[in-house]
């Protein structure tokens, strides 16, 4: 959905960038516009949405299938029926597929409902800067374009005030419903193998919220003596183990077997999570930069332009200094926007 939110954003700076002069006549012209401006993103929505819904419903349901045969390798060497012959899994892949897709379509009619109140504002804040004397018309909306770049169109504001972007929003709601079907598939299948024990993956760089419970084995009803309950741990929660962008698994344990995954080092661990946390810091600051000198482009406004590309050189220099001194994998897909 990032590439459907800036081909709005982009929407929006091509209609303001029509007219010479931020005026009160110009003001009421693009106020009269807004219904232009929501047929056009509702077309790019329409357009855009089906592949962005079918690829979030893939991911879902070949995530399910991997987990529930993992599983299912694991305990039995028997010609057992497929996991997607069972039909209490696809029942579990079908809650997650509806639910991911329901939330992506709601989430794209709220992308044109915050795109009108982000061009509203706009039109405003340029008015009063043209007026003032401090900005040209062009340089006014070309100040504003470049905060839409970083900002994005809002998607929400969650209980705390904080506005949430449409790529974070979008990627939370990806990432944790595949997370809910992974943990349900796995927990499913291990059920119906009547199998208790299972086994937490591990890592390097692993969450705070994950960090402590990788690499041990747990039971799943607290009926194996010896080992604690998954539910003593911080399953359940958004940031705790299985939550959203863990990417965690479990595999089923058998006493008196080697284990297959152990912990990491405290310290280790902790730093490797920080490099990961700004290595994701730096695709996004060059995706933004992307982003702007694209709206910067719409307005055929040669310094914003300039400007922009500046930064991109900028941020993709300190990535290659991170990576130059890290040692880590540069994913450059990860730095692209489609336009």
């Amino acid at each position: 959905l990032y590439e459907i939110e800036s081909s709005m954003l982009a929407n929006i700076t091509r209609l303001l960038a029509s007219g010479s002069n931020a005026s009160a006549e110009w003001q009421a012209q693009k106020l009269a516009q807004i219904g232009t401006l929501e047929a056009m993103n509702r077309r790019e929505l329409e357009k855009n949405l089906p592949e962005a819904l079918e690829a979030a419903r893939e991911e879902v349901r070949r995530r399910g299938k991997i987990e529930a045969g993992r599983v299912a390798s694991s305990i039995t060497l028997t010609n057992a029926l497929p996991p997607e012959a069972d039909l209490r899994l696809m029942e579990v892949w079908n809650i997650w597929e509806t639910r991911t897709m329901n939330q992506f379509r709601a989430l794209g009619m709220t992308m044109i409902e915050q795109a009108n109140r982000v061009y509203i504002d706009t039109v405003y804040s340029a008015t009063a800067k043209v007026l003032s004397g401090s900005s040209t018309l062009r340089q006014a909306i070309a100040e504003t374009a470049g905060g839409w770049a970083a900002k994005g169109i809002p998607a929400l504001v969650d209980r705390a005030g904080r506005e949430w972007s449409v790529e974070a929003y979008a990627q939370t709601v990806v990432r944790s419903n595949v997370r809910q079907v992974t943990t349900e598939s796995s927990i499913a299948m291990a059920e119906e193998l009547d199998h208790d024990l299972m086994e937490v993956s591990s890592h390097v760089g692993a969450r705070p919220g994950c960090a402590p419970y990788q690499g041990k084995v747990y039971s799943l009803n607290g009926n194996t003596k010896g080992y604690p309950r998954l539910s003593d741990t911080t399953y359940g929660e958004p940031g705790g183990l299985f939550g959203i962008n863990c990417s965690h698994y479990m595999l089923p344990y058998f006493p008196g077997t080697p284990k297959t995954f152990h912990p990491y080092p405290e310290k280790v661990n902790d730093a490797a999570y920080e490099r990961s946390q700004e290595q994701r810091k730096l695709e996004r600051d060059i995706r933004h930069a992307k982003r702007e000198k694209v709206l910067a482009t719409e307005l055929k406004d040669k310094e914003a332009i300039e400007k922009a590309q500046a930064k991109i050189s900028e941020r993709q220099e300190k990535m290659r200094d991170f990576i130059d001194e890290t040692g880590r994998t540069r994913l450059r897909e990860r730095e692209q926007i489609l336009t």
